[in-house]
């Protein structure tokens, strides 16, 4: 199930370093009127790539990409996905 965090905040990227939370993906699926089953994949499409792609900052695209919270463990368990990623 693809989400993307970036449409959903009005932005063409999440900023480096933006921590995503669990009740952000649960607004960003309900209002793209998508839902999560037990053994989903969960792809989240941050937009990140263009700050190596379109600026040329190496160093901010590895080293500050955005990225789940740690409250995201138990939000990830209790959906019981079977991955999660992002760009």
């Amino acid at each position: 199930v693809l989400v993307d965090v970036a449409r959903h905040r009005g932005l063409d990227r999440v900023p480096p370093g933006s921590v995503i939370r669990p009740g952000e993906i649960d607004d960003a699926l309900a209002a793209q009127g998508s839902t999560l089953l037990p053994g989903d994949i969960l792809l989240l499409r941050t937009g990140h790539l263009s700050v190596f792609k379109i600026d040329g900052d190496r160093e901010t695209y590895l080293w500050q990409g955005p990225g789940l919270g740690i409250d995201a463990a138990a939000w990830i368990r209790r959906h019981d996905l079977a991955a999660v990623c992002s760009d």
